[in-house]
């Protein structure tokens, strides 16, 4: 049985990442340097600009830690990797999984519940934890849509439903059906770039620079226009 470990998440834009021994070192100018051992993680996930030192970069390859580099908006970049023994059955066997529907979507759910249900974890935390903080309201609200959410998933029979398609007013966006949330706002399907098959791939909003902007563009999403 597979020991599941930890994942390291560093979201510092300025730091930078480096070996001590059996252990990784997270540096950063005029702070304190934060160590973990490494026989604790699993994963390494790095959202800065410095990276990574090539030490750590090998020891991470040759104890089987999955060391990725994104930008510090998110976008993947790159992921170290050391030898990989495959199984050729199992690649031959995940082939002829991914062309069967019915095995696809069933894999799918599996995700995408899992998915789901920490995010509604992780909303019903925040009531709990900060309720005299935060708008304790919509919060539970959300968190019900999404416990609704689950039991829809659990039955889900195609792959394309759980997709979530746009123009399907079964799929909600902030509470409410997609496209009632695009017309009250003045906008349409024709008015997105990207991909029209899947909401979360879609080209919703701009990249913005500095929090003002982003304050804004919060408010117009979440507030009534």
């Amino acid at each position: 049985m597979k020991k599941l470990l930890n994942t390291l998440y560093v979201l510092s834009e300025d730091a930078y990442l480096s070996l001590d021994g059996e252990t990784v070192v997270i540096l950063r100018p005029e702070q304190p340097d934060s160590r973990f051992p490494l026989h604790t993680l699993e994963n390494i996930l790095c959202f800065s600009y410095k990276g990574a030192s090539p030490a750590l970069m090998g020891k991470c390859s040759r104890n089987g830690i999955g060391l990725s580099f994104f930008t510090p908006r998110g976008q993947f970049l790159t992921r170290c990797w050391g030898e990989n023994n495959g199984n050729v059955l199992l690649r031959k066997e995940q082939y002829r999984r991914s062309d069967n529907p019915e095995e696809s979507c069933l894999l799918a759910r599996q995700m995408i519940l899992g998915k789901v249900y920490n995010s509604r974890w992780v909303l019903l935390r925040g009531v709990r934890d900060h309720t005299l903080r935060l708008e304790v309201e919509p919060l539970q609200h959300s968190a019900d849509l999404l416990k609704h959410s689950l039991q829809e998933i659990q039955s889900c029979p195609s792959l394309e439903r759980l997709r979530g398609l746009e123009g399907d007013a079964s799929t909600t966006y902030l509470g409410r059906p997609f496209v009632e949330w695009l017309r009250a706002r003045g906008l349409s399907l024709e008015d997105i770039s990207g991909r029209h098959d899947d909401l979360q791939a879609a080209s919703l909003f701009p990249v913005v620079n500095d929090a003002d902007t982003m304050g804004r563009l919060l408010r117009w999403m979440t507030a009534e226009p």
